[in-house]
């Protein structure tokens, strides 16, 4: 059974007015204020701060970055309750009535800035097109009104109908009626607001653009200059200012016996000094906000600079966001949204914005393809590859499956040493025949039991595999010997002078070469044979 849903605290928000020039001093006093709990002065430099272009911009990025998404639900409680919970929030459309847009954005912008924002909600009933359910719809209430007592309890004035101030309230979190956005954690929160570095720079830069102003308006001033050796009295210098003064446009001016008028001109590089204060001011607001600036510093397209700013700036305030937002609106809304309307605060659904970044695929392509090339290059050389442990380090294991059982080696053939009394162009005993008695080898059985054609093939095959495994065997040591010179030098030009020194040992071209020529002419030999094999008529 579904409770009622709670009674509204009579009266309405107070106005909302400010009169404050701010200064340093100024700032310093707000922020002494919300030491001792009083939000006005403080919320008041906000609203100040929110008229910056670049602060305006930097928060509603991040805010639209955020609702520019579709939310996700995840159930709760009792798995059956729980779906009819979700579909009433997506098929029903109950959380875009419930939470609109604007309304978030605010929560979010002054939960960034101030590091606190309230709200207050207003129970409504959602009529037929949400089956009778009451909908919460929270509304923004100004953190100016609020205060914060010495029992640690938010405190806020309120107003009658009229307008008029009538006291103050409790505005307890969670209570059903009052949310507060505290995304940095509710102890002080005001104090990790961003509004402490935020106010600083934009004084450095309002003063700046204040100045630029007038330097412009004052680009250049008549000096009037007396010569000491004139007497001049009081009312002739008041006189000639005042004339100067009040002179119009081309005026012609005679000047009295000994003074002199001079133009004062504004120096050229003024234009430079203020633009960099101003460009300054800027940067650092975004990198505050952002966490980095790269999407508007950088002139030319990078995509690097891209992926750093999403990596570390965007991406990462975006996950904050979403996180902080939605565990607000779970704790202080949902779940009395789901007591009013199913009878159990257990079954509020958790919101879940889709806000991890998409996978480069191409980079992960480009990835895949280097690696998997530096792979067959370890085995060449007759390294063990761990393959298992390969596709996990390079994220290889959600798309390709690694046989059971042990990774497979590459074993390169050796050469076996012949037996004593053994002559070395002797073809060792097969351990599978019978003990002294001649027998012939793995190799010579497959080639007898073969047409010429295939035995043909297969004495290539044979041969190339045997020249491949000395050409590595001449190799190995020395590529060995390279790469461990390399991991074990302290410097570049250490590592440069090992690399010579084993290169000298290298196995001569010339040997190289005559291994490929015997295997060339062996080749030859035994696609003769293979053919007379099959065409006997040709012996003759």
């Amino acid at each position: 059974m579904a409770k009622r849903r709670p009674n509204q605290s009579a009266g309405v928000e107070p106005s909302v007015r400010i009169f404050t020039t701010w200064t340093p001093s100024i700032v310093r006093a707000a922020e002494l204020a919300a030491d001792q709990g009083y939000m006005r002065q403080v919320a008041d430099l906000c609203d100040w701060l929110l008229g910056d272009e670049r602060i305006k911009s930097c928060l509603d990025t991040r805010a639209q970055a955020l609702f520019g998404l579709d939310p996700a639900f995840e159930r709760s409680g009792d798995k059956r309750r729980s779906g009819r919970a979700i579909r009433a929030l997506e098929a029903d459309e109950d959380w875009w009535d419930s939470y609109p847009e604007a309304e978030n954005s605010l929560l979010v912008i002054w939960g960034i800035l101030l590091g606190l924002a309230p709200a207050r909600q207003r129970w409504d009933n959602g009529g037929k097109d949400h089956d009778g359910r009451v909908l919460a719809k929270p509304a923004f209430w100004h953190p100016r009104h609020l205060r914060l007592d010495q029992s640690d309890r938010w405190m806020t004035r309120i107003a009658a109908s009229s307008g008029f101030e009538t006291g103050e309230i409790e505005l307890a979190p969670g209570n059903g009626e009052w949310i507060l956005h505290t995304p940095y954690g509710p102890n002080r929160p005001w104090s990790m607001g961003l509004w402490r570095g935020l106010a600083l720079l934009r004084l450095f830069k309002w003063y700046a653009i204040q100045d630029w102003a007038r330097v412009g308006e004052k680009a250049g001033i008549l000096v009037a200059t007396a010569d000491k050796e004139v007497e001049t009295s009081h009312e002739q210098r008041a006189a000639l200012a005042k004339d100067i003064y009040s002179a119009g446009r081309d005026a012609v001016a005679v000047l009295p016996p000994g003074f002199d008028l001079k133009l004062v001109a504004t120096v050229a590089n003024s234009k430079e000094i203020f633009d960099a204060q101003i460009a300054m001011a800027n940067e650092a607001i975004a990198v505050s906000i952002r966490g980095g600036n790269l999407s508007t510093k950088v002139v030319e397209g990078s995509r690097a600079a891209a992926e750093v700013q999403e990596r570390t700036g965007d991406q990462a305030k975006l996950r904050f966001d979403a996180q902080a937002f939605t565990t607000t609106i779970h704790d202080q809304s949902l779940v009395w949204w789901a007591e009013f309307n199913f009878g159990d605060s257990g079954l509020a659904p958790w919101p879940v914005y889709p806000v991890e970044a998409k996978k480069d695929l191409k980079a992960k392509a480009d990835t895949m393809a280097v690696a998997v090339t530096a792979a067959k290059e370890l085995e060449s050389l007759g390294l063990e590859l761990d393959r298992e442990k390969f596709a996990e380090e390079f994220e290889l294991s959600d798309f390709v499956k690694v046989a059971d059982g042990p990774a497979p080696k590459l074993v390169l053939p050796m050469q076996q040493p012949p037996a004593p009394g053994q002559d070395p162009k002797q073809t060792p005993p097969d351990p599978d025949g019978g003990a002294g008695a001649p027998v012939e080898n793995a190799r010579a059985r497959q080639h007898r039991a073969q047409s010429g054609a295939d035995n043909g093939q297969t004495y290539v095959d044979d041969v190339a595999e045997d020249v491949a495994a000395h050409g590595a065997k001449e190799l190995m040591a020395t590529v060995a010997a390279m790469v461990s010179a390399v991991r074990n030098a302290e410097s570049f030009d250490d590592a440069k002078k090992a690399i010579l020194a084993k290169y000298e040992g290298l196995a001569s071209p010339a040997r190289l070469a005559s291994l490929t020529e015997a295997a060339i002419t062996m080749s030859q030999m035994g696609g003769h044979l293979a053919v007379r094999e099959d065409i006997p008529e040709l012996e003759d």
